[in-house]
């Protein structure tokens, strides 16, 4: 055998080896159009009621946790915890008294300079004022926290989705807190498709599926698989969710388009 004869013999059987290689590759999984969202957005509100005073956000705005987000009209409320901070004091000082009345008595019953009874009246009177300012210290931690729930801080570092109330306006949360704004977590996204049976078939929940958004690939988790509404008759879709955390610098909008990989075909039958 020529050396020529031998090389093309050589590269005949790599050539084989390689397409033996690339059949054994499986399908690449089909791209399936997805919705971009953020994974769960916070609706903040408050227990307290009265004036929107401040609206110190927008929506699209970056905040820190515990940034103030929206104010309420705060007046009385610190009124109120200025009363019952002097009361207190004034309560404080009546306990002290009874205390080193209540000494004295005992001091003097030990002597037998007063009676039993009179012994008795002063350790109800020190008990009694003891009670008193323990009521007016719970009335004043009610009274901040009152006074705290009339300022909307934020809980996390995130971004504001929504502001659904306006300075001027006036809330009522007495019964049923009244939504006030939407707050994201930037870190965290999801992408939602709809999908028919057959290309569902081979999804399992915390199954791992690849995102492409903005032109950059993330490895995200299958969340949430549920049917959808469908028209009459017709097969049942289902709506997947994938979370998954994209970079830091990452350009995504809520809303915006994406692509999911479907193992398989991808096709809807």
């Amino acid at each position: 055998m020529t050396t020529l004869t031998r090389f093309a013999a050589t590269r005949s059987a790599c050539l084989a080896i390689a397409l033996g290689g690339l059949a054994a590759i499986p399908a690449s999984a089909a791209e399936v159009a997805a919705v971009l969202g953020y994974a769960a957005p916070l609706t903040l509100s408050t227990p307290a009621s009265g004036i929107v005073t401040q609206v110190a956000v927008h929506p699209g705005q970056s905040v820190r946790r515990g940034e103030v987000l929206i104010r309420l009209d705060d007046r009385a409320m610190r009124a109120r915890v200025k009363g019952i901070e002097a009361e207190t004091r004034k309560l404080g000082l009546t306990r002290d008294e009874a205390r080193r009345e209540y000494q004295r008595a005992r001091t003097l019953y030990e002597k037998t300079v007063i009676s039993a009874h009179d012994l008795k009246l002063a350790e109800i009177a020190a008990a009694s004022a003891e009670a008193d300012l323990t009521i007016a210290q719970s009335r004043l931690t009610e009274a901040r926290v009152d006074l705290a729930h009339a300022t909307v801080r934020a809980p996390i570092d995130g971004r504001i989705t929504r502001v659904m109330v306006a300075t001027g306006e006036t809330v009522q949360n007495a019964l049923r807190a009244t939504p006030m704004l939407e707050l994201a977590d930037p870190r965290q996204w999801v992408a939602r498709a709809r999908l028919s049976p057959a290309q569902i078939s081979t999804l399992r929940l915390d199954q791992p599926l690849v995102i492409r958004a903005s032109g950059v690939h993330y490895t995200g988790t299958l969340v949430s698989l549920e049917p959808s509404a469908s028209a009459p008759h017709a097969p049942i879709d289902s709506e997947v969710v994938v979370r998954f955390a994209p970079n830091p610098t990452a350009k995504l909008l809520p809303g915006g388009a994406a692509l999911i990989d479907i193992p398989g075909d991808g096709r809807r039958e």
